[in-house]
This record gives C-alpha cells, structure tokens and sequence, in this order.
C-alpha cells in the first residue's frame, strides 16, 4: 500500500583467464640460461622437474641444472580461475671427451683397452690404421704395423663435439730368423754368420772350445777341430725369446806328405 522501491548493485562475472603462448627454446645446452616470454603479462613462470632445471618466476629467466627434460609452466590467474600454457624442454648435455687412458705401446698383433673419463658414448678412431685399429664402441685397440698412431674419442652432443687423444707405439714382432754362413772354418780362420731376423740379437757359441763368435758382429773364429753350435738369440721384445742355430765344423789344416825326387 505504500508503494514499490528498488535497489541494485553491479556484479562482474569473472571468465577463464588467456594464459597466451609460451615463447622460447624446446632443446637447451648446460650452462646455458635462456629467457622464456609470454605475451600475456602478470603470469608467474615455474619448472616442473627443479633437478633438471629453474626458472624464475616473475623474468622468465631459465638456470640449467642437469641434463634430463623438464616442463616450463606460465600460469595467469583473475582470482576464480587460473589459466596454465607450457612447453617441454630438453636439457642437453655439453661435450666432454674427459682425459684417455691406455697403453702407450703394443705390439703387432696385440691389444690394449682404452677408456676415458668423458662422457659416455662418445666415438673411437685412429689416426693411423695402417698402424693401430680401435673398435669405435669399445676402444680396445689392436696393434697392426710397426709405427706411431693416435687413439682419438670423439664426444658429439647437440651442444657440440669435442674431441681427445694420446699417442700409442706399436713394436714389430721380432724374429731370429735363419742363420746363414760357411759349414766349415780352419783353426785360426774366420767367417761371418749372418741372420734374416729382426736385428739387435745376440750371436752364442754352444762350445767355444771348438769356435767362439763375436756377440754382436756374428764372427766366427776356428778354435780347435770338432762341431759348434752357432745361435741367434732374441731375447727381448714382442715375441721374445726366440733363437736359430747353425752348426759349423772345424778342422785342422793338413798339408799331406809331399812325394817326389829330392834332386
């Protein structure tokens, strides 16, 4: 009976929040710290997985931690909603071939592991096949020549390649070959023995009551008649020992009876 009034008040409705797109790289490097953008400003940034990587929250800026992947989070929020854009990044390791360990000779034929504290995965090779192979995934080099060559690890990521090496030496295998020279000698003379096998011997007389031989020059001389044993020994080195012989004999010089008239 009085009559109608009235009041009213303004509400606003609140929707879901744009969190935008999320800009910057899907793959990174360690040691690296890219910064992540956002159109959409007020956002709060985060990392899912804060062992691989950080971010901060407010610059967008990124701290790389370990290799591994982790998922960069950009969150808007208008007090009843929050809205959430991301992109998985990769954090990839930077090379490191580390120091190599090895032998630093072998011999032909043989073989030596090699190893280094780099990291894994990384590539085996050889300056020099003609002297030293080495298996690319397991760096067991095999001696192949005589000769000098550098064993190579070769460590590749998406960040870069980097590579180490250490020298290695082959060594011949060595021989004594066959021992070449006159079967018989005088008494008082001389003959010289020589060898088809690797050099740096040592020349012996098993009876040098019957013939003596220079050590090293491999010169015989006749002692005194009978049989000697002449020997070619290696005794050091790849293949060592080894030895080859000859027999020589020696006898006494006879000038018979002469016959004849005596006028």
């Amino acid at each position: 009976p009085c009559g109608i009034t009235t009041a009213s008040a303004p509400i606003t409705v609140l929707g879901t929040p744009n969190a935008g797109t999320l800009n910057g790289f899907t793959a990174v490097c360690m040691g690296t710290s890219p910064t992540y953008t956002n159109a959409v400003s007020g956002g709060l940034w985060s990392s899912t997985s804060t062992g691989i990587a950080t971010i901060n929250a407010t610059t967008g800026v990124l701290t790389t931690l370990t290799p591994g992947n982790t998922t960069i989070q950009y969150s808007v929020t208008n007090g009843c909603n929050t809205s959430v854009t991301q992109l998985l990044i990769t954090v990839n390791p930077q090379p490191n071939a580390g120091t190599i360990s090895g032998a630093s000779t072998v011999c032909a034929g043989s073989q030596a592991t090699f190893s280094s504290n780099g990291l894994g995965g990384g590539v085996w090779s050889s300056s020099n096949i003609a002297v030293a192979t080495v298996n690319a995934s397991t760096g067991v080099v095999t001696g192949v020549a005589a000769g000098t060559a550098n064993i190579i690890y070769t460590s590749t990521t998406p960040c870069g390649t980097l590579q180490a090496s250490a020298g290695i030496t082959v060594n011949p295998v060595l021989t004594a070959g066959s021992v070449s020279g006159a079967s018989q000698l005088c008494i008082g003379s001389t003959t010289t023995y020589t060898s088809s096998g690797s050099a740096g011997g040592t020349w012996s007389s098993l009876t040098p009551t019957v013939a003596t031989v220079n050590a090293t020059t491999g010169v015989i001389t006749g002692v005194s008649a009978g049989n000697a044993t002449i020997t070619y020994t290696i005794a050091s080195g790849c293949g060592a020992p080894t030895a080859a012989s000859k027999v020589i004999a020696v006898s006494a010089g006879n000038a018979g009876t002469l016959s004849g008239t005596s006028t």
